[in-house]
């Protein structure tokens, strides 16, 4: 098959995650070989999941996530996810005090959450092919490793981010609906929305500053659903 070329800094855990995500029962591109900083991976036909995102999409995507939860990782760090929100936020850290009290009083649930997971679970890094979900580009972050971050990143994507990132003009409604039922009925919505916010603050560094407002109304939106809903 084809092969693709991807540097970057953390190549050599990139490639095992790879690894451990495959025996996982994940779909992920097959690593040849890993040279410095560079990986050389089999090429996975298909579309971004960014252009086209279904309700069989992100069922596909769910059961992925399902199989990482059960493999454990180290203790997740609610101070250390806090703190790098913060950097972001300059004089408006006060402005989500109930955000961060909120992930403060509900450590232990992200604690027992910890698991493997993949880091940046954006539609930009997952590829649909031949009925299936693949994904790609990982982050490893152990400090807070969680399917829960996984799951937020995604409803992250899903209802808003893409757009706002990538001036995607794709919609993702009903992929949105079958992910928010299964984060109900699974009880956990509220607590992946406390980490959706999360990932709207950390937005900001990338945002410049005229479109910064939008930014802080979707995180403090989220706050007021998880604090006072």
């Amino acid at each position: 098959g084809q092969h693709v070329l991807k540097t970057c800094p953390g190549a050599y855990e990139q490639a095992s995650w790879y690894k451990q995500a495959e025996g996982l029962g994940g779909n992920v591109p097959y690593v040849y070989s890993v040279v410095l900083r560079t990986l050389d991976m089999s090429w996975i036909r298909g579309h971004s999941a960014s252009d086209e995102f279904g309700t069989e999409d992100v069922i596909r995507v769910l059961g992925i996530v399902k199989k990482f939860s059960a493999i454990k990782a180290p203790k997740f760090n609610v101070e250390a996810l806090i703190a790098r929100a913060q950097e972001h936020l300059g004089d408006r850290i006060e402005k989500f005090d109930s955000l961060f009290g909120y992930l403060r009083e509900n450590r232990e649930t992200y604690e027992v959450c910890s698991s493997f997971c993949h880091g940046d679970l954006s539609l930009s890094n997952i590829i649909i092919d031949n009925r299936k979900a693949y994904l790609i580009d990982p982050i490893v972050r152990p400090e807070y490793s969680s399917y829960l971050m996984d799951l937020a990143k995604l409803k992250f994507s899903v209802e808003g981010g893409e757009e706002f990132l990538h001036r995607k003009t794709a919609r993702y409604e009903e992929a949105a609906q079958v992910l928010n039922r299964e984060l109900e009925e699974e009880g956990i919505k509220r607590d992946v929305e406390a980490l959706q916010a999360i990932y709207w603050i950390r937005l900001l560094k990338y945002t410049e500053p005229g479109r910064q407002g939008e930014v802080i109304t979707k995180a403090a939106q989220l706050q007021h659903r998880v604090v006072w809903s």
